[in-house]
């Protein structure tokens, strides 16, 4: 299943991940957590609307920016066993 990012011009004209998301529901991004370059990358860390951490990638590619989930860490609500 395909990841996607919808983002917006940071302060700095950088594009921002707003929303995250795989197939066709997309979750709105609560807070960038961190960020941070890389060679010929730019890294963020968010929480999305549901708590869930996520570290995204993103790199131009011949004029054209593609995003990749690097990873992800589902949070389990208080109280909930992780273990089902």
């Amino acid at each position: 299943m395909a990841f996607r990012v919808e983002a917006e011009p940071g302060p700095d004209g950088e594009p921002i991940p707003v929303r995250v998301g795989r197939g066709g529901a997309l979750e709105r991004v609560r807070e960038v957590l961190d960020r941070w370059p890389g060679e010929g990358y730019a890294y963020f860390r968010l929480r999305a609307e549901s708590g869930d951490v996520l570290i995204v990638r993103r790199e131009q590619v011949r004029g054209a920016t593609r995003w990749e989930l690097v990873y992800y860490e589902r949070q389990t609500p208080s109280g909930s066993d992780p273990a089902g």
